[in-house]
């Protein structure tokens, strides 16, 4: 008779999981081949590490401190993180974002009674967790417990489960085990709890609803608008005063883009995706008369500055300091300026000019830096 090793692995750990209860974060075992091993026998519950909340008041809650903070994306996330609950160890909220380069994903986590960062780390983000899922999104925690554990990848090429646990203001990681990439849903059920009210509890807006941001679109005023928002931009392209001036646009202007299609810019919201709001920012839609569609370009475009973020720079010799250029015959916006957008933001340098242009293939955009 043929013994099935996996499944005997597999069901004795759900076996476990019953055993021990639904708040645990579960040491797994890593499957290779034929045979499986326990990479630990341990079981971290978060029962086993409590906490006390901290009722959070206007008077023992502090701003996020952020000066030192020279990355826009490390202040606009303190800032944010500052005005959410706990969600870690009683009165700390643990947030994350893009370092910027190559799948870099950073993290820190903020005392919510003294505004100050207790620490911070960093890992290349596992993407193949999860197809439809931000890799920033997995960090684990619970505000009544000092424990908590996220999924990372350190540079050696292997996805990891690490756990920390917090003891006066100082953190200490106490594992790190090969993770399961396939079990992600099933580990998120064990760690929250089965009913979505256990997951709400749990589950940090910084790190998911704002990540994301509203992905949906929206129909209204005789149109549509394919997407309302994207990842850690405040931009929102389906308020009403925003649909009605689309709509008024694609009734009556002329189509200057795509040969049948019009491509519309306007002023944007203002640290939409930057803390500093004296930044102009520029967005791009692209209207298609026929269908009543808006599709929304994700980055937002804005003016050359010097590597001090101080001075506009001259992208042209008429002296302007950002440059569209776009043609009623073809699909391809360019600009000469800074670009921005959630872990794709890059500067014009007057040393090494760049152009940027994206392509639209009539439901999106794909950038090519020239």
């Amino acid at each position: 008779m043929n013994i099935n090793k996996k499944a005997i692995i597999s069901t004795v750990i759900l076996l476990l999981s019953y055993a021990f209860g639904s708040t645990a974060v579960y040491a797994q075992a890593k499957m290779t081949g034929d045979t499986a091993k326990p990479q630990s026998a341990k079981i971290f519950k978060f029962s086993d590490y409590p906490a006390e909340v901290v009722k959070l008041t206007p008077e023992n809650r502090h701003k996020a401190i952020t000066a030192g903070e020279s990355d826009w994306k490390t202040q606009e996330l303190l800032q944010y993180l500052e005005k959410e609950n706990a969600s870690f160890a009683g009165r700390y909220v643990i947030g994350g974002t893009s370092c910027g380069t190559g799948g870099c994903v950073f993290r820190v986590v903020l005392d919510l009674t003294t505004g100050k960062t207790i620490d911070s780390f960093g890992s290349t983000a596992c993407y193949v967790l999860e197809a439809d899922s931000d890799p920033i999104n997995h960090i684990f925690s619970r505000p009544d417990s000092h424990l908590f554990a996220f999924v990372g990848d350190f540079g050696d090429g292997e996805c990891t489960l690490n756990y920390y646990v917090e003891d006066n203001g100082k953190l200490t990681k106490i594992h790190s085990e090969p993770w399961d990439r396939r079990n992600v849903k099933e580990f998120e059920k064990q760690l929250n709890g089965n009913s979505n009210k256990a997951k709400q509890k749990t589950r940090n807006p910084a790190q998911h609803s704002r990540a994301k941001g509203n992905t949906s679109g929206r129909s209204a005023f005789g149109i549509t608008v394919t997407r309302c928002q994207f990842e850690f931009d405040k931009q929102d392209f389906c308020v009403d005063e925003r649909m009605q001036t689309f709509a008024e646009v694609v009734a009556k202007r002329k189509p200057n883009f795509d040969n049948d299609k019009l491509l519309y810019i306007f002023k944007g919201q203002a640290g939409a995706i930057i803390s500093d709001a004296e930044r102009e920012m520029y967005r791009a839609v692209v209207m298609d008369k026929k269908k009543k569609t808006v599709v929304p370009l994700r980055h937002a475009l804005g003016h050359a500055y010097d590597e001090s973020g101080d001075k506009r720079l001259a992208v042209n010799d008429r002296g302007e300091t950002l440059e569209y250029r776009f043609d009623s015959h073809s699909n391809k916006l360019c600009f000469i300026g800074n670009i921005y957008a959630y872990r794709d933001s890059f500067s014009y340098h007057a040393n090494a000019p760049k152009k940027f242009c994206f392509v639209y293939d009539g439901k999106t955009f794909e950038k090519i830096i020239n």
